[in-house]
């Protein structure tokens, strides 16, 4: 790595990570908790910059982590947005501000584990379109993501 080039201040490195983090995590859960976003994002980080994971002691990684991936739009909002405008009327709406007993409930509810078990049914015979793809596609648009369970 460049030692005169400082990652940490490059757009192109913060956005790879969000994708990276989200790609991994909406294979795994629907609607994701802050410490399973900043688990993905660490473990990006460590797996594809690792030379600049290993400059960070855990509280630098920590004071990184809040003030330059968690607060970039919020990835949970934007995957949640896009969840709801895909899927539209076949999942309830939650607030973004539910106790966690709500999102408990919420995630157990039987619209909401329908929608999780069709996220890679393809839409049509033969084709490549599922819902992950129209939310990647969505939340990504000029990424070539095409995924299959």
């Amino acid at each position: 790595m460049d030692n005169s080039f400082d990652i940490t201040n490059d757009k192109a490195f913060k956005e790879d990570t969000i994708k990276g983090a989200a790609k991994a995590l909406i294979e795994k859960v629907i609607y994701p908790e802050n410490s399973q976003i900043k688990s993905e994002a660490e473990k990006y980080v460590r797996e594809n910059y690792a030379e600049f994971f290993e400059r960070f002691i855990l509280k630098d990684w920590n004071i990184y982590y809040v003030n330059n991936i968690h607060g970039l739009g919020t990835l949970t909002n934007k995957i949640k947005e896009t969840l709801f405008s895909v899927y539209r009327n076949l999942i309830e709406p939650i607030n973004n501000k539910a106790k966690p007993d709500e999102v408990i409930m919420w995630k157990k509810s039987t619209k909401t584990n329908e929608c999780y078990q069709k996220l890679f049914e393809e839409l049509e015979e033969d084709s490549d379109n599922t819902y992950m793809n129209r939310i990647l596609h969505k939340i990504w648009p000029d990424a070539k993501l095409h995924l299959k369970k």
